[in-house]
Protein backbone atom coordinates (compact mmCIF):
# COMPACT_ATOMS: atom_id res chain seq x y z
CA UNK A 1 0.00 0.00 0.00
CA UNK A 2 2.98 2.25 0.74
CA UNK A 3 4.42 2.00 -2.62
CA UNK A 4 1.18 3.05 -4.04
CA UNK A 5 0.78 5.91 -1.83
CA UNK A 6 4.16 6.97 -2.72
CA UNK A 7 3.40 6.59 -6.83
CA UNK A 8 0.31 8.56 -6.23
CA UNK A 9 1.88 11.41 -4.10
CA UNK A 10 4.51 11.29 -6.84
CA UNK A 11 2.11 12.06 -9.46
CA UNK A 12 0.52 14.55 -7.20
CA UNK A 13 3.31 16.72 -6.88
CA UNK A 14 3.80 16.47 -10.86
CA UNK A 15 0.50 17.59 -11.61
CA UNK A 16 0.54 20.22 -9.21
CA UNK A 17 3.60 22.35 -10.84
CA UNK A 18 2.38 25.73 -12.02
CA UNK A 19 4.40 24.90 -15.67
CA UNK A 20 2.55 21.17 -16.10
CA UNK A 21 0.71 21.33 -19.47
CA UNK A 22 -2.00 19.12 -20.57
CA UNK A 23 0.56 16.78 -22.42
CA UNK A 24 2.51 16.74 -19.74
CA UNK A 25 0.20 15.76 -17.42
CA UNK A 26 -1.48 13.27 -19.72
CA UNK A 27 2.63 11.65 -19.72
CA UNK A 28 2.91 11.87 -15.70
CA UNK A 29 -0.49 9.78 -15.72
CA UNK A 30 0.58 7.12 -18.79
CA UNK A 31 4.09 7.01 -16.79
CA UNK A 32 2.59 6.08 -13.04
CA UNK A 33 0.17 3.62 -14.77
CA UNK A 34 3.18 1.60 -16.32
CA UNK A 35 5.32 1.87 -12.96
CA UNK A 36 1.67 0.83 -11.50
CA UNK A 37 1.25 -2.37 -13.66
CA UNK A 38 4.58 -3.06 -13.47
CA UNK A 39 4.64 -2.85 -9.75
CA UNK A 40 1.35 -5.07 -9.36
CA UNK A 41 3.16 -8.44 -10.85
CA UNK A 42 5.98 -7.40 -8.51
CA UNK A 43 6.52 -6.59 -4.95
CA UNK A 44 7.65 -3.17 -4.32
CA UNK A 45 10.25 -2.02 -2.16
CA UNK A 46 8.07 -1.35 1.12
CA UNK A 47 6.03 -4.75 0.30
CA UNK A 48 9.74 -6.92 0.11
CA UNK A 49 10.91 -4.96 3.83
CA UNK A 50 7.09 -5.90 5.28
CA UNK A 51 7.52 -9.76 3.91
CA UNK A 52 11.62 -9.97 5.76
CA UNK A 53 9.46 -8.80 8.87
CA UNK A 54 6.70 -11.09 8.64
CA UNK A 55 9.27 -13.73 7.91
CA UNK A 56 11.61 -12.63 10.92
CA UNK A 57 8.31 -11.68 13.27
CA UNK A 58 9.02 -8.43 13.95
CA UNK A 59 9.12 -5.59 11.71
CA UNK A 60 10.67 -2.16 13.20
CA UNK A 61 10.79 -3.88 16.19
CA UNK A 62 7.24 -4.57 16.65
CA UNK A 63 6.33 -8.16 16.67
CA UNK A 64 3.64 -9.07 13.79
CA UNK A 65 2.04 -11.96 12.47
CA UNK A 66 0.84 -12.82 9.13
CA UNK A 67 -3.23 -12.77 8.47
CA UNK A 68 -5.24 -12.86 5.22
CA UNK A 69 -5.21 -9.34 3.64
CA UNK A 70 -8.15 -7.74 3.36
CA UNK A 71 -8.00 -6.40 0.24
CA UNK A 72 -6.47 -8.32 -2.74
CA UNK A 73 -3.26 -6.41 -4.02
CA UNK A 74 -4.21 -6.96 -7.69
CA UNK A 75 -8.00 -6.02 -7.36
CA UNK A 76 -6.35 -2.38 -5.42
CA UNK A 77 -3.54 -1.97 -8.25
CA UNK A 78 -6.53 -2.52 -11.02
CA UNK A 79 -9.15 -0.42 -9.18
CA UNK A 80 -6.31 2.47 -8.84
CA UNK A 81 -4.94 1.86 -12.75
CA UNK A 82 -8.37 1.97 -14.11
CA UNK A 83 -9.16 4.97 -12.08
CA UNK A 84 -6.42 6.79 -13.13
CA UNK A 85 -6.94 5.43 -17.20
CA UNK A 86 -10.46 7.13 -16.88
CA UNK A 87 -9.23 10.28 -15.44
CA UNK A 88 -7.39 11.82 -18.22
CA UNK A 89 -7.47 9.43 -21.03
CA UNK A 90 -5.46 10.68 -24.00
CA UNK A 91 -7.93 13.35 -26.32
CA UNK A 92 -7.96 14.36 -29.69
CA UNK A 93 -6.27 17.69 -28.55
CA UNK A 94 -3.89 16.00 -26.48
CA UNK A 95 -2.37 14.21 -29.35
CA UNK A 96 -2.52 17.30 -31.68
CA UNK A 97 -0.56 19.38 -28.76
CA UNK A 98 1.85 16.37 -29.04
CA UNK A 99 4.57 17.33 -31.69
CA UNK A 100 4.69 20.84 -29.53
CA UNK A 101 6.61 18.80 -26.44
CA UNK A 102 9.81 17.83 -26.99
CA UNK A 103 9.67 14.47 -25.10
CA UNK A 104 8.14 12.79 -28.16
CA UNK A 105 10.21 14.58 -30.77
CA UNK A 106 12.27 11.93 -33.10
CA UNK A 107 15.99 11.47 -31.80
CA UNK A 108 16.91 11.33 -35.61
CA UNK A 109 17.58 14.90 -37.48
CA UNK A 110 15.79 13.22 -40.89
CA UNK A 111 12.99 12.49 -39.24
CA UNK A 112 12.36 15.46 -37.06
CA UNK A 113 12.55 17.60 -39.99
CA UNK A 114 8.83 16.14 -41.17
CA UNK A 115 7.74 15.19 -37.31
CA UNK A 116 4.43 16.85 -36.80
CA UNK A 117 3.51 18.37 -39.91
CA UNK A 118 0.21 16.00 -40.46
CA UNK A 119 -0.26 16.78 -36.56
CA UNK A 120 -0.03 20.73 -37.29
CA UNK A 121 -2.82 21.08 -40.18
CA UNK A 122 -4.97 19.11 -37.27
CA UNK A 123 -4.06 21.80 -34.61
CA UNK A 124 -4.82 24.55 -36.52
CA UNK A 125 -8.14 23.22 -38.12
CA UNK A 126 -8.75 22.75 -34.63
CA UNK A 127 -8.01 26.59 -33.53
CA UNK A 128 -10.41 27.78 -36.27
CA UNK A 129 -12.86 26.37 -34.14
CA UNK A 130 -15.13 29.40 -32.55
CA UNK A 131 -14.16 28.61 -28.90
CA UNK A 132 -10.39 28.65 -29.67
CA UNK A 133 -8.64 31.63 -31.70
CA UNK A 134 -5.03 30.58 -32.53
CA UNK A 135 -3.18 32.27 -35.01
CA UNK A 136 0.74 30.87 -36.21
CA UNK A 137 3.76 32.14 -37.80
CA UNK A 138 5.15 29.35 -39.41
CA UNK A 139 8.51 31.74 -40.43
CA UNK A 140 9.20 32.73 -36.87
CA UNK A 141 7.62 30.27 -34.42
CA UNK A 142 4.97 32.96 -32.32
CA UNK A 143 1.41 32.13 -31.45
CA UNK A 144 -0.84 34.01 -30.57
CA UNK A 145 -3.76 33.32 -28.54
CA UNK A 146 -6.12 36.41 -28.52
CA UNK A 147 -4.27 38.52 -24.95
CA UNK A 148 -1.08 36.83 -25.38
CA UNK A 149 1.37 35.85 -26.97
CA UNK A 150 3.40 32.13 -26.58
CA UNK A 151 6.92 31.29 -27.73
CA UNK A 152 7.74 27.94 -28.64
CA UNK A 153 10.78 27.22 -27.93
CA UNK A 154 12.25 24.04 -30.45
Amino acid sequence: MKDVLHELQSLSLKLQKRDTSLVDASRHIHQTIEVLSATNNKDGKTELKVKAGITSGQFKGVDIRETQPKVKKSQFYQSIIDNLTRRLPDSELVTMLKPMDQHFWPKERTELVLFGKVRWGSLLNFSESPQLKLSVSSETGNYNNKARNIRVKP
